[in-house]
């Protein structure tokens, strides 16, 4: 369904805070402090006229979560980019095959004794290096629970408590089949104890 130029708007800001503050998209259903009359104002609404001919109800939310996940915030008009139009098709593509990736990433990590330890985790070095993807951290972050580890422990690390933001915003947006990736992480270290 075609939303609204303010509909659009809306769902920029409620997005757009999600990832920026401390506003919770999930919490407040999406609701913002927003009137058509301001909106109606604003020099810049054209932009998000665009956007909703451009993208359907159905696909604004994961356009603009698409876009604000790599913690740059952009204005409406940067939002009309090509790069922002891959940037959407990339992360379409990163839902739609998250077991094959997980697995491929698995792959790329080894075994997962000793990428948690030490004042530099290796698993951040990795993700840090694009060797691993922030869902892949997401999800062993759910199977795993060591972000609660290393909050207390990297609390003075420069990149960690981006890293943890960044995790912490995108999670609610990502569905996870929780006991599968349990399965493929238990039957990835069990294959690699058969090998070794």
């Amino acid at each position: 369904m075609r939303l609204s130029a303010f509909s659009a708007y809306c769902t920029y800001l409620a997005i757009k805070q999600h990832f920026t503050t401390t506003y919770d998209y999930f919490k407040y259903r999406g609701k913002v402090r927003a009137t058509l009359e301001n909106f109606s104002r604003r020099s810049d609404r054209f932009h998000y006229d665009r956007l909703s001919r451009k993208y359907d109800e159905s696909e604004i939310v994961d356009f603009l979560v698409a876009n604000f996940r790599t913690g740059e915030s952009y204005w409406g008009g940067a939002l009309l980019s090509e790069e922002s139009h891959e940037r959407y098709k990339m992360y379409l593509k990163q839902k739609q095959s998250q077991t094959y990736l997980f697995q491929e990433d698995l792959a790329k990590i080894g075994g997962l004794k000793g990428k948690f330890s030490g004042e530099s985790p290796p698993i951040i070095k990795m993700y840090l290096h694009s060797e691993i993807t922030l869902e892949t951290l997401i999800i062993l972050d759910i199977a795993l629970n060591f972000r609660s580890v290393f909050n207390t422990r990297l609390a003075e690390d420069f990149e960690w408590p981006l890293i943890n933001k960044k995790m912490e915003k995108l999670a609610p947006f990502l569905s996870i089949d929780q006991k599968r990736m349990k399965e493929l992480i238990k039957k990835h270290e069990e294959n690699l104890l058969n090998t070794a």
